[in-house]
């Protein structure tokens, strides 16, 4: 099965998700990595190692396959330790626990921080400890494709050689066997816990907006607007700003580079939907003139309420029937008065986007469960803790909303531009407005850096 499976996958059965080929997967679910929980278990072994040589470990090894042991130090009682010293007893450095209260991780922390990775000699050689003692549980053999019979002389290269495929074999052998000896004593957990922190790979930004080029062409719209905003028809105006209101939102995310490719630019996909639908609702039902009324008589009620003195607010009626005051778009009670926002967009034919951007399990919707998982929680890449998500470190960079808000702005400008009978408002592309790559951003900013300081 995939790391990341697809939907479709998977099958809702009496509110169990099931996996077409694995079943149920909380019935079935193992750790295959719990070894990686375990590496510091063999620290005493490594410590051997790291003063020594592979090789000089071999009596461990054969001492293990014939224990039965995977030797991790919390396993090893006072009479297994005298037994391991024996054999290197004419030997200068001996076996020797490492694991107590007072034990300082950081002095190990390069040898552990690389024992998690799959392919390092360290992490094969504890997958190798953990299958010599389960040697009479599962069939090792050469006709089965590979052989535990580990080398005397040369274990480092034959470990580096076969790390893939320990790691596999490891998978295999202990999918379907449990055993006592892989729970991590608290004392183990607790000094784990000063050292062994959640972390997730740095991500980087998706979309490099050109801020220039799309304040450039937003100046251009919206110079389009003010030199002819006295002759634009009142009821119009309020279509106008909705889609100006979406432009600025664009000109003001783009002027960051964190405001374009993260929660700020999730949660303001929802507003320019809004925007967006709210438009094609009025136009759609020819309801422009009757929202205009409506929002002028909210405006009229708003200033009442602001307003005490009865002569100001007669000054104010005035000035707004002369369209001094313009209205402004105010969602207020009317769009909830024609249905839930579901209805209205599957009769204005965009369910589609009404699920990308309104339903529950959106990265859009602000607050909503996935929303927050999308948003703040990412893989933990520390192989010492059982896979799991955890908060990520990159301003939620991973969001990349640029290319949703372009797209639903290129909607409201074809929408405009239909009702209006005149292509005039033009489209953004989104391959012109952005930065092909991080390195093209840079060269960009070397370039504008070199400049100033000539």
């Amino acid at each position: 099965m995939n790391k990341y499976p697809k939907i479709n996958e998977f099958t809702l059965s009496k509110g169990v998700l099931k996996h077409n080929q694995f079943g149920d997967l909380l019935e079935s679910e193992g750790h295959p990595y719990y070894i990686d929980s375990s590496t510091i278990g063999h620290l005493w072994i490594y410590n051997l190692i790291a003063k020594k040589d592979f090789d000089y470990i071999i009596p461990i090894l054969d001492y293990a396959k014939k224990m039965k042991s995977c030797l991790f130090e919390w396993n090893i009682n006072d009479g297994m330790l005298v037994e391991l010293k024996i054999f290197y007893e004419n030997k200068d450095l001996k076996p020797e626990l490492l694991i107590n209260e007072n034990l300082d991780l950081k002095r190990y922390y390069d040898l552990l921080e690389n024992a998690k990775t799959h392919r390092n000699e360290y992490n094969a050689l504890s997958k190798l400890l953990v299958m010599l003692h389960k040697c009479d549980q599962v069939s090792f053999t050469e006709n089965a494709g590979f052989n535990l019979e580990y080398p005397r002389i040369g274990l480092l290269n034959y470990l580096k050689k076969n790390a893939p495929f320990l790691n596999a074999t490891y998978i295999g052998a202990t999918q379907f066997y449990e055993d006592d000896q892989f729970d991590v004593p608290d004392k183990i957990v607790n000094i784990l816990f000063e050292i062994s922190k959640c972390n997730t790979d740095w991500k980087e930004l998706k979309y490099y907006p050109k801020q220039g080029l799309i304040t450039d062409q937003i100046s251009v719209i919206e110079s389009f607007f003010i030199d002819n905003w006295y002759w634009i028809e009142q009821k119009n105006k309020l279509i106008f700003l909705k889609y100006i209101y979406n432009l600025r939102i664009l000109q003001e995310l783009s002027a960051s580079l964190i405001g374009s490719n993260g929660l700020l630019s999730a949660i303001s996909v929802r507003v320019i939907f809004d925007n967006y639908w709210q438009t094609k609702y009025l136009i759609d039902n020819e309801e422009i003139e009757a929202y205009e009324k409506h929002c002028g008589d909210r405006m009229q009620l708003y200033y009442a309420k602001e307003i005490k003195d009865e002569e100001s607010f007669d000054i104010f009626r005035i000035e707004l029937n002369r369209n001094l005051y313009n209205s402004i778009p105010l969602n207020a009670d009317y769009f909830q008065s024609k249905g839930s926002v579901r209805e209205i967009c599957i009769d204005l034919g965009i369910k589609g986007l009404y699920d990308k951007y309104y339903e529950f399990n959106s990265e859009f919707v602000h607050g909503s469960i996935t929303g927050l998982y999308f948003g703040l929680l990412d893989t933990c890449n520390n192989k010492e803790h059982l896979e799991h998500l955890t908060i990520n470190r990159v301003s939620s960079r991973h969001i990349d909303s640029l290319k949703d808000i372009i797209d639903i702005i290129n909607l409201h400008t074809e929408l405009i531009n239909q009702y209006l009978n005149n292509d005039f408002l033009p489209k953004f592309e989104l391959d012109i407005i952005t930065f092909n790559s991080r390195d093209d951003f840079r060269d960009y900013l070397d370039k504008v850096s070199k400049k100033r300081n000539e």
